[in-house]
């Protein structure tokens, strides 16, 4: 006959592990709590929420078991109690507490699909998450915060903002950053603002020698870049509708007042530079033969001297 000489004892030392949680977990995510106990035989283990019995039994309580049953969605103590058949003992754990929040996803960004111009286009800017509980909103223009102004109008709760009358400064990429305590997203947007021509301007030389070449720059600020014409002395130059005008040999006909008027076909704006002088400069070269009806006898040489100018 044998004799079985194992001692009972326990529970005892009953953890939950992780014993600290951040306050918010991910839902759907891989986390869960494993408890462990000193015990002889064996114990067996209890699950339990704010005091209320979970459906769950083993060492290892999952997020997916504590969602399916409707627990997480507010904060509350998670332990568990190890029971040793043997000894009747049942010990809990200390509590472990946390809530369970869903991350945002699903980030729609919605701006203005027209087009805008300058001076006459205002623009509404929102941004909304599809899933999780947005609890912070941050607005970005370039990387840069944006901030409330006159020019600049936020809804209540951050989710939209409206920008008045718009200038060519609110040209950019926007973006919107959603946030809770569990995750982070963001979309962004390219807002195009359509502007000018404006400050039309006319670079070059002030004057060049004959038949030398020579350039002019005609620049102007606007969104879509502006179409040039070219005129001098009031007549519009054919052929000329790039922004750098070449004169590959300057003549004497080529002096005279340059200017450059910019349009812009969206804006249905125009400007036009002021005038540019140029003054085309050369020498003129005469030759001239005169002569002198003189004669004279030197020696008994005779000579008719030639002036030549």
């Amino acid at each position: 006959m044998l004799l079985c000489m194992c001692s009972i004892d326990g529970p005892e030392d009953v953890i939950i592990k992780p014993s600290a949680t951040s306050q918010y977990i991910p839902s759907k995510s891989d986390f869960n709590l494993t408890c462990s106990a000193s015990s002889s035989p064996s114990a067996t283990f209890t699950w339990f929420h704010d005091e209320k019995e979970l459906k769950a039994t083993g060492q290892v309580l999952t997020l997916k078991v504590i969602e399916e049953q409707g627990f997480g969605k507010n904060i509350g103590d998670y332990k568990c109690v190890a029971q040793n058949a043997k000894t009747k003992r049942a010990v809990p754990s200390a509590p472990v507490r946390f809530s369970v929040m869903e991350p945002i996803s699903g980030v729609i960004f919605i701006g203005p699909t027209g087009v805008l111009i300058a001076g006459n286009s205002t623009a509404n800017l929102s941004c909304q998450a599809s899933v999780g509980n947005v609890t912070d909103r941050v607005w970005l223009k370039d990387g840069k915060t944006l901030s409330a102004s006159s020019h600049i109008v936020f809804s209540s709760d951050s989710s939209s903002i409206f920008i008045n009358m718009l200038k060519k400064e609110d040209n950019g990429k926007y973006t919107c950053q959603l946030i809770n305590s569990v995750s982070k997203q963001e979309a962004h947007f390219l807002m195009v603002v359509n502007y000018g021509p404006e400050s039309a301007e006319v670079k070059g030389k002030p004057e060049v020698k004959l038949e030398q070449p020579v350039e002019f720059t005609c620049s102007a600020l606007s969104l879509p870049p502006a179409k040039i014409t070219w005129r001098i002395n009031g007549t519009v130059i054919p052929g000329q509708t790039e922004n750098v005008l070449i004169l590959n040999k300057a003549s004497y006909k080529d002096s005279g007042k340059y200017t450059c008027e910019a349009s812009n076909a969206v804006t249905g704006r125009a400007a036009t530079s002021s005038s540019y002088i140029l003054s085309v400069k050369g020498k003129l070269v005469v030759s001239i033969n005169y002569y002198i009806s003189n004669t004279s006898r030197v020696s008994g040489i005779e000579y008719k001297p030639t002036l030549n100018l």
